[in-house]
């Protein structure tokens, strides 16, 4: 005899009734969500209230054998950030590190 589902909310937390642990594709809502708190909790200027829920994420991370993607993602955003310093500090020619005003063209070069 089988046996009969058990249903119960996604874990996600979604709200969705499901008879497993997540409806198709939201362990990787969750996992985002997850991580992207646990490496807002590590920020230097992250409150006390944020530190701890990123250190609860972090743990939720680890006990679902997630902390590998937590590293993959700690790497990549730190060389998107070291790419973002990069360029803010390759200055214009007038000093400026500022992004041109939205809808603005840069003024073709002189012809002589």
């Amino acid at each position: 005899m089988s046996e009969t589902p058990n249903p119960r909310l996604c874990l996600c937390g979604c709200g969705a009734t499901v008879n497993r642990e997540f409806l198709p594709g939201h362990d990787a809502k969750l996992k985002g969500a997850l991580i992207n708190a646990a490496l807002a909790g590590e920020a230097l200027d992250a409150s006390k209230a944020v530190k701890a829920a990123g250190q609860q994420a972090a743990a939720t991370l680890a006990a679902r054998g997630w902390t590998a993607h937590l590293d993959k993602s700690r790497v990549s955003r730190g060389a998107k950030a070291a790419r973002a310093a990069a360029r803010s500090k390759a200055a214009t020619p007038g000093g400026t590190t500022e992004a041109p005003e939205q809808g603005a063209q840069a003024e073709p070069p002189a012809t002589d």
